[in-house]
């Protein structure tokens, strides 16, 4: 079970660090230096098209962290760009396309089956029925063009949290990064919530035993929205708050490890502190030593 890990942030997050400098590192002779940038948040919003260049090569599908199950992270891949071109009008480069993404991206894109997943926070919404309320999404993106198929807009939770939590930084987004498994993707919400998802969303129909995605969406206390066909289609939702008395501590992040018919995760479940106290002293003591770090759902 070493496999399944908490700390799953170095993807998008990482990659953007390593190309925002002014010292880029050394190439081999011969090799031209790929461009620097000194704004990180700029990157972000537009990372995701860094990782699609036009070939002719067939490539294969990277559905969940670390690519399969076994998560070495090596990949197969040969001849892929060392250098990022995004063209102009007259000479096109090799960037195939590009999707605005929030100001936060912590987990990495997955691909499976034509549809590319990412999540990242509510700086990517740009529908009226969402508000800043809206921290977290997860977007499904249609491989061949970067157009977006539907989303999961998550709302902040701030019900039914003990004093001395600090769960303040649901505005991270969704840091999980998903995981693909036949017709379903198992996400971990920024509302601490483990979420099973239809691939194809809203598109055909609302399936499964979970229907009451235009509440969930709207938000606690919020009237339903009206739902449409690129919204997404939730399965099932496992809360880890209600159900197992978990207390993140800043945000939630764990890509979930399918085997078989038993889904694990780890729950964030963290540290806080004193009612009221400054930030250094949220770090003081686990909230809920009894909740458990790891399960395993069916």
């Amino acid at each position: 079970m070493a496999a399944v890990r908490r700390g799953n942030a170095p993807c998008l997050r990482c990659t953007c660090r390593a190309f925002a400098t002014d010292h880029p590192p050394a190439l081999p002779h011969g090799v031209p230096p790929m461009p620097t940038f000194r704004n990180i948040s700029t990157l972000a919003g537009w990372c995701l098209a860094c990782l699609f260049f036009v070939s002719s090569a067939a490539a294969a599908d990277w559905p969940q962290w670390g690519g399969a199950s076994v998560r070495n992270m090596v990949s197969r891949e040969a001849g892929l760009p060392v250098t990022i071109d995004r063209g102009t009008d007259d000479a096109p480069g090799n960037v195939r396309w590009m999707a605005k993404l929030g100001t936060n991206v912590y987990g990495n894109p997955t691909v499976c089956d034509g549809r590319v997943y990412v999540g990242t926070n509510g700086q990517a919404l740009d529908d009226d029925r969402f508000s800043s309320r809206h921290v977290g999404v997860l977007m499904c993106l249609d491989e061949e063009d970067g157009s977006m198929l539907w989303q999961l807009a998550i709302p902040k939770r701030t019900h039914d949290l003990p004093a001395e939590h600090h769960f303040v930084l649901q505005n991270c987004g969704v840091c999980s990064s998903p995981t693909v498994d036949g017709d379903r993707v198992y996400v971990v919400s920024s509302a601490a919530e483990v979420l099973c998802l239809d691939v194809n969303g809203m598109a055909d129909g609302n399936d499964g035993p979970f229907q009451d995605e235009a509440r969930y969406m709207a938000g606690r206390g919020e009237p339903p929205i009206e739902l449409k066909d690129n919204d997404a289609d939730i399965i099932w939702c496992f809360p880890l708050i209600e159900e197992l008395g978990v207390c993140p501590h800043d945000a939630v992040s764990c890509s979930v490890l399918i085997d078989g018919d038993v889904l694990y995760t780890n729950t964030s479940n963290g540290v806080g502190g004193p009612p009221g106290a400054p930030w250094p002293e949220k770090h003081a003591y686990p909230v809920n030593p009894k909740a458990p770090e790891f399960i395993a759902l069916d």
